[in-house]
């Protein structure tokens, strides 16, 4: 029985390896095919064809989806395509990068997958309005021009992060920018890292136009200009999330909740607006070079750790296990020392 059981085993992983070989190289279940290196052009003529660019070299011809459903486009692993590609909104078109996809910028418009297990480079701006899936091992650049989500006509926008994507540089930082529109969706799975130079903004309002943010891996945004950092919607921390540049961070939009379940670190003040909440789960880690509770509230499972300052603003709260602390002082000192709460909640 045991050796049945080996047997199986190898046999799943010898299948799995000739699937996962047989996707990358894009040879098989094509309709039309082009081996690189060349120029020739690859329109789909029908629905549900797949093009496959195939080989070893680069790409420069053009590919179009001609408008037809369920089309599916194929990048295989040796492949560099350096020419844009024409998608067409809610037809289903997907399109697999195995291989090294470099152009000035991208539009994913709505109800187009892009699946990206190879190398992507953008020297330009990147919209997604359709759906982004970074996979694990793969590795999406921006170094041009801003990365921002949007949705249209409550289409979602959707990014999926596994591997590791990058967002401008030190010497050239771009913004990140999630649109205040319904269905806009980040995440950051666990083995996602995230290496953000620039502005970075998460707009919305909860139940209304929402934004979700959601880091379950690393993710780290340096701005050292051009700021505040704004975070608004739905955001949730289950990894680390660092803000060591020089900019404020705002928490801003009605109803916009920040959770903290793992690790946060900003070097500057930290700004709770009016009508938010920002929430230290227990276990989690929460450094800040300042805080400044602006008629917001402050939901406090963990220790809070604030090198600067401490200023709340009436009608601002702070609460935790041990009761609710309204503004009375710009330090709300009376809170801190004598409610006798049993532990301190900043340091």
């Amino acid at each position: 029985m045991k050796r049945f059981y080996y047997l199986s085993f190898y046999l799943f992983l010898f299948l799995y390896n000739c699937y996962t070989a047989t996707a990358q190289s894009c040879t098989v279940g094509c309709s039309v095919s082009v081996v690189a290196p060349s120029a020739a052009s690859m329109t789909a003529t029908i629905n549900n064809q797949t093009l496959c660019i195939s080989g070893t070299g680069t790409y420069t011809g053009t590919i179009s989806d001609g408008g037809k459903s369920n089309i599916t486009i194929c990048i295989a692993s040796g492949v560099t395509l350096t020419t844009s590609i024409a998608m067409t909104a809610n037809v289903g078109t997907v399109i697999n990068n195995y291989g090294t996809y470099n152009q000035t910028g991208i539009t994913i418009v709505p109800g187009v997958t892009f699946n990206n297990y190879g190398t992507t480079s953008m020297s330009g701006a990147v919209t997604v309005v359709g759906t982004l899936n970074n996979e694990a091992g793969a590795t999406f650049t921006v170094t041009g021009g801003s990365f921002v989500q949007q949705s249209y006509n409550g289409g979602p926008s959707i990014v999926n992060n596994s591997g590791t994507l990058n967002i401008g540089t030190a010497a050239s930082p771009q913004a990140f920018t999630m649109q205040a529109s319904p269905g806009t969706t980040f995440n950051n799975n666990a083995s996602g890292v995230v290496n953000h130079f620039g502005t970075f903004t998460t707009n919305g309002a909860a139940g209304v136009n929402n934004t979700y943010f959601t880091n379950n891996g690393t993710f780290t945004s340096t701005c050292n200009a051009g700021g505040p950092t704004t975070i608004g919607g739905s955001f949730v921390n289950n990894g680390t999330f660092s803000l060591p540049g020089t900019c404020t961070s705002t928490l801003s939009g009605p109803n916009s909740v920040f959770t903290n379940f793992g690790n946060f670190g900003t070097n500057n003040v930290f700004t709770v607006n009016s009508g938010t909440g920002y929430t230290s789960e227990p276990g989690s880690t929460n450094n800040l070079g300042g805080l400044d509770v602006t008629s917001g509230t402050v939901n406090v499972g963990q220790l809070i750790n604030v090198t600067g300052n401490v200023l709340v603003t009436s009608p601002a709260i702070i609460q935790g296990d041990g009761g609710t602390c309204p503004a009375i002082d710009d330090y709300c000192n009376f809170w801190r020392y004598y409610s006798g709460w049993n532990r301190p909640y900043f340091k």
